[in-house]
């Protein structure tokens, strides 16, 4: 059996040893973001995996970019940057698309969506939602 810790591993193993670590600003971390961080950071969290020969669950990767000021209606004001998003999801999405770890494990893509983060923190985050899937059956 498989524990979500060593899900969380699986993903930040993929993602710490790639390309994606040296072009975001910030770091990879398991569970939760580096407290006050300005950074561009990726967080992988996984949700309660079913202690079962068939386990599925959910593995959030969310790409974390501060937000850019823009001009509106002669005031600045912070937005997302859209363009920044863009490109981290570029160089993540090959990385998270269809992987098999082994003959039993994989995980693939479900969806992804731009969500505000805390109004504090002043950033966006891409969450990409993997499936999960790992089957014990020895």
């Amino acid at each position: 059996m498989i524990d979500s810790m060593e899900i969380e591993d699986i993903v930040w193993k993929k993602l710490d040893g790639s390309s994606l670590k040296s072009t975001i600003t910030g770091k990879i971390r398991k569970k939760e973001r580096p407290a006050n961080s300005q950074l561009e950071d990726i967080v992988v969290n996984c949700l309660a995996v079913p202690n079962r020969q068939i386990q599925e669950t959910i593995v959030n990767v969310n790409i974390f970019v501060p937000d850019i000021m823009r001009p509106e209606n002669s005031v600045q004001e912070k937005v997302a940057n859209d363009a920044r998003l863009k490109a981290l999801y570029a160089i993540a999405e090959p990385l998270l698309k269809d992987v098999t770890v082994n003959g039993d494990t994989y995980f693939e893509i479900q969806q992804q969506q731009v969500i505000s983060d805390r109004p504090d923190s002043e950033s966006h985050y891409i969450n990409i939602r993997l499936f999960f899937y790992s089957a014990n059956i020895n």
